[in-house]
């Protein structure tokens, strides 16, 4: 066939002047002879016995698929070929006829994988490398190693055929010697007249029949049918432009406008069906029409990437892509379903300056032993304190404070989550009495308030594992203190909180040496913490500015998220202050349970009760008790009875000290703690 291609391709040259003439009509002629007639082509049907044939020249490979029958006829289903780059050109002949079967499966993929078939070659080594279940020696060359490999992934029974009987595959890698191109497949489309209700008109010819069947099932599954987007593509002048241009093929060489300039950079793939523009295989809709087809698309409410998925598979017009994502951005059913946000990017507590400038507190319990343990940590030397109540009133909280702020002074910033101590009336008045600003978590998001949250683990672990022994807390306090952390410099909060390190058990064997000045690399250790979160959770910066219209996480009793709209009002680093007109109420949120949204459609902020500057000034006490009403968790009853263990006999501890090293005596000297008044 390629020698009756000539006058074709020589229209097709770059610079060429595009005339058709008696030359170009008759080796037109001859070729779609060729095509229609003399192949002899069936369609592929899986009941019938599959033969792959393969055949390499020193130009090229060939490959044929076809059906035996059981009269034994046999039929090609598809043709195809290739030419060898120059590298290939330069292989054995072994491996160009290995390339060649490799070639072929992978080629007609869809129509093998899982199914066995016969694979044919005129080159008898091949049988003991494709052909051996027990695997290939170790001394063949990696290439067909790799060959092999593939191979494996297709069940086929491979045999040896005479060159004089595969001329088909043989003439395919021998025609393809001259060709310029990679890969020259020809593929036959026969039509099923059974499929059409009148069958086919007798003029059209079969790839004709074959797109108009093509073209018929694509709009059988649309709402709307290829009548209506022919009048509509009629009525629309660029189209029409490019229904002339390919027509008459006349395409202009310089195009101002920018879409037909589009489409004329895209002519070789488009063509006119029953005056309806085909780009490939997809129907180009009209403008008209585009917003139906969205509305269509997006009817279920699929996402992006389905939606898009199932438009490649129908239809096209410029920029259908991007219409498919602000369509799916732009609807406020799909916001509020969607899954959670991608976390922000991580944004570190800033570095205070000195010890006790900023502490974490929370609460532990209930514990084994029925106490709630609160906690304080502070975020300079991680030094940790902890306190056993049976209560989390605000009562007690402060009188834990009072003790702690005795010893240590008066931090600068206390930081908590929205539990009920917190939140009253009487710690918020005892808070600002000292000079402290209060920062709160928000809600479920502990992560807020890491310092506190990763003690309360850690305390946790150390309960279960210490259970049982006397003075444990004391004594993990200690230790803890006493251990250098990494987050330190390799300091342990001792040494960074007291400027020097604690002594203990392990101090007796080694001589102390006087204290150096303590240099931690504080930014560098916040750096890396911030790197490995981001890469760990796959962050992304999410940007909120006061005055966005959102939507944030409201948790009910049973902590499930629901999204509700609001507007932000303030903001501090990534907890931003948040207006709800649904709940009546400003509440704050982290930058992670917040998400954007981009129409609101006719939902309009309504300012119900914020109505005087005097309102505004007092939101954030708002929620603030009255004095009378305290907001704590309530003592048990003193009459309450209650099975307690017996109490063990609390001894202080003592240590021995050397009296007389030579003859090894020893005395008790007892321990002085220092112990909180109760």
């Amino acid at each position: 066939m390629h020698q009756f291609r000539g006058p074709l391709d020589k229209l097709l040259r770059k610079n060429s002047i595009w005339k058709w003439e008696e030359e170009q009509e008759k080796a037109f002629e001859q070729i779609k002879s060729i095509l229609s007639s003399d192949l002899l082509l069936t369609h592929f049907d899986p009941q019938f016995e599959i033969i792959v044939t393969a055949d390499a020249s020193n130009y090229g490979v060939g490959a044929v698929i076809s059906h035996k029958y059981s009269d034994g006829s046999e039929k090609a289903i598809e043709y195809a070929s290739k030419s060898l780059s120059d590298s290939e050109k330069n292989y054995g002949q072994i491996e160009k006829e290995a390339l060649a079967l490799v070639f072929a499966v992978q080629k007609f993929h869809k129509m093998l994988f899982g199914r066995k078939f016969k694979l044919r070659t005129d080159h008898k080594p091949l049988l003991a490398i494709f052909g051996n279940k027990k695997g290939i020696k170790i001394q063949t060359a990696s290439r067909l190693q790799r060959w092999a490999l593939i191979m494996t992934n297709y069940d086929f029974q491979i045999e040896f055929v005479s060159t004089e009987k595969m001329g088909m595959a043989d003439s395919l890698s021998r025609l393809i010697s001259k060709n310029a191109e990679n890969e020259d497949k020809i593929i036959a489309l026969v039509s099923d007249s059974n499929k059409f209700d009148s069958g086919p008109p007798e003029e059209l010819n079969e790839v004709e029949n074959s797109v108009n069947y093509v073209l018929n099932i694509l709009f059988e599954e649309l709402p709307i049918d290829s009548n209506q987007v022919k009048i509509e593509t009629d009525n629309d002048i660029k189209l029409k432009t490019v229904i002339d241009y390919i027509r008459n093929n006349s395409w202009p060489k310089k195009i101002e406008d920018s879409e037909l300039k589009f489409w004329s950079t895209r002519r070789q793939n488009l063509q006119i069906i029953n005056g309806c523009i085909l780009f490939a295989d997809k129907v180009v809709i009209p403008a008209n029409l585009q917003k139906k087809f969205l509305d269509s698309l997006h009817s279920t409410h699929s996402g992006v990437v389905r939606m898009k998925n199932l438009a490649r598979e129908y239809i096209y017009w410029p920029g259908i892509s991007n219409d498919i994502e602000q369509i799916a951005a732009n609807c406020d059913s799909c916001q509020k379903a969607a899954k959670r946000p991608i976390k922000t990017d991580l944004s570190p507590w800033p570095a205070p300056n000195k010890a006790w400038e900023r502490i974490h507190i929370d609460f532990a319990g209930p514990c084994k032993d029925g106490k709630l343990y609160m906690i304080i940590v502070d975020a300079y030397s991680k030094w940790p304190e902890i306190f056993g109540n049976t209560t989390t009133s605000a009562k007690d909280s402060i009188k834990n404070l009072e003790w702690l702020f005795s010893h240590y002074g008066i931090p600068k910033v206390i930081v908590s989550d929205n539990g009920s101590p917190f939140q009253s009336f009487e710690f918020k008045n005892y808070c600002i009495s000292k000079g402290i600003h209060q920062i709160f978590s928000p809600p479920y998001h502990p992560q807020s308030n890491g310092q506190a949250e990763r003690f309360v683990d850690y305390f946790k672990r150390m309960m279960n594992k210490n259970w049982g022994k006397s003075n444990w807390l004391q004594e993990v306090l200690l230790n803890y203190r006493a251990t250098p952390h990494y987050s330190l410099g390799g300091k342990s909060p001792a040494e960074v909180f007291l400027n020097r390190k604690l002594r203990i058990q392990l101090s007796l064997v080694k001589p102390e040496k006087p204290g150096n000045s303590i240099n931690i690399q504080r930014e560098d250790i916040r750096t890396k913490m911030k790197n490995w979160f981001d890469k760990h959770h796959g962050t992304k910066l999410n940007r909120f500015e006061v005055g966005d219209n959102i939507l944030f996480g409201n948790y009910d009793k049973n902590k499930q998220i629901q999204w509700l709209p609001g507007k932000i009002i303030s903001k501090n680093g990534v907890v931003f202050k948040i207006r709800s007109d649904k709940l009546r109420a400003i509440i704050h949120r982290h930058a992670n349970q917040l998400r954007k949204i981009k129409n609101l459609g006719n939902q309009q902020v309504v300012n119900y009760w914020w109505k005087t500057p005097q309102h505004i000034r007092n939101e954030n006490i708002q929620n603030i008790p009255s004095p009378n009403r305290k907001s704590t968790i309530q003592n048990k009853p003193d009459n309450e009875i209650r099975s307690e263990r017996p109490k063990r006999t609390i001894r202080a501890p003592k240590r021995l000290v050397v009296e007389n090293t030579t003859q090894k005596r020893y005395r008790e000297e007892p321990i002085q703690i220092f112990a909180k008044p109760r």
